[in-house]
């Protein structure tokens, strides 16, 4: 997915984020130079008014870089998604509490 940002970004490819806060300017070459440890966390997107934008390397994050949707919109896109992930965890979490609660009841008494 990186390299699709990369390439067929309209965007200028300021930098990549990876683990730890460290930032990597952006050449030609750095992204073979990546070590297979490194987790890339943002790849880092500036526009001409100079205006760094950072966007995570995924279908939402090229979307941005395409020029598809607004910054303001991926934001808003990332915002309802973690919310889901957080719905989702919580539900599942009350459901195996739940059943391990009917077990209790079933098999205790």
């Amino acid at each position: 997915m990186i390299n699709k940002i990369v390439n067929e970004s309209i965007y200028h490819v300021a930098g990549l984020e990876i683990s730890g806060g460290t930032v990597l300017e952006i050449n030609p070459g750095a992204i073979q130079t990546l070590k297979q440890t490194d987790i890339i966390k943002n790849v880092l997107l500036k526009d001409k008014a100079e205006v760094v934008y950072a966007v995570e390397p995924d279908s939402t994050g090229l979307k941005f870089a395409n020029g598809q949707i607004s910054y303001e919109e991926y934001k808003r896109i990332k915002k309802k998604a973690d919310r889901l992930s957080f719905v989702l965890f919580c539900g599942i979490v009350a459901f195996l509490f739940a059943t391990g609660f009917l077990f209790m009841r079933l098999y205790l008494t």
